[in-house]
């Protein structure tokens, strides 16, 4: 399917405004939107986009129907929640992050998916090409994991007396793993010694902050991820 199909799908373009579509049809479309992350940050997410659809002429509870599923970090159980928007026949599912749209594309090859805050689709072969993703995904990228040495680099300029930097992942996230490759090169290139911290749970990372304060000159990557959620108030709880 082609990108202006999706768009005109999602958002009802100008050309095919909402009222036009009710009185042609007038069944509520459901949108399904689907990500690892928690209740907490999909609300401003979700906030935003009922706002935009709205201004569209969608309106939820008359001709759209929104259905937000938020794993709170459990990869686990982001292939039930997207199967279960394919059963509920989602005429849409928005992706939010690189492991919602994994799991709606494994669930679905027929509903359209638009995506967003996915690293490197065109890489991790999600979609063909960013011109033209092909399947049945499109969407927005504003994330790349060269990102990973630009922050070695900052850490480095913050404080040039780092000699190691732990890099706290969670070993679920599909992005784990390039972001590693490239975060260890640009350690190497600085003299920066790097460590990766695999967790699970708050445990995981507090210990992994912990460990890092121990030996001075340490620093810290925290991965975006939303098992990571609140990463940035452990950790200033810890190095204060």
């Amino acid at each position: 399917m082609r990108r202006r199909e999706f768009t005109i799908l999602l958002a009802g373009a100008a050309t095919w405004p909402a009222v036009a579509i009710a009185q042609q049809d007038s069944k509520k479309r459901l949108v399904g939107l689907i990500a690892a992350f928690n209740d907490k940050e999909m609300v401003p997410l979700v906030v935003a986009f009922r706002a935009r659809m709205q201004e569209l002429g969608w309106i939820e509870g008359q001709n759209i129907v929104f259905d937000v599923r938020a794993t709170s970090g459990d990869y686990t159980k982001l292939d039930a929640e997207a199967g279960s928007l394919v059963s509920a026949a989602a005429d849409v599912i928005v992706a939010q992050g690189t492991p919602g749209l994994v799991a709606a594309k494994k669930s679905t090859k027929n509903i359209p998916i638009v995506f967003t805050q996915v690293a490197d689709p065109v890489g991790q072969r999600l979609i063909d090409g960013l011109a033209r993703p092909g399947g049945n995904a499109t969407g927005l990228t504003n994330f790349e994991f060269a990102f990973g040495a630009k922050w070695i680099e900052l850490i480095a300029e913050i404080d040039p007396t780092i000699s190691h930097v732990t890099l706290v992942t969670n070993p679920a996230n599909e992005n784990t793993a390039q972001f590693v490759k490239v975060i260890t090169a640009a350690g190497e290139t600085k003299k920066v010694a790097v460590r990766v911290a695999s967790v699970r749970d708050a445990v995981d990372i507090q210990d992994a902050i912990e460990n890092c304060s121990k030996k001075p000159g340490g620093g810290l990557i925290i991965f975006p991820d939303g098992l990571l959620d609140d990463r940035n108030k452990i950790a200033n709880r810890i190095i204060r």
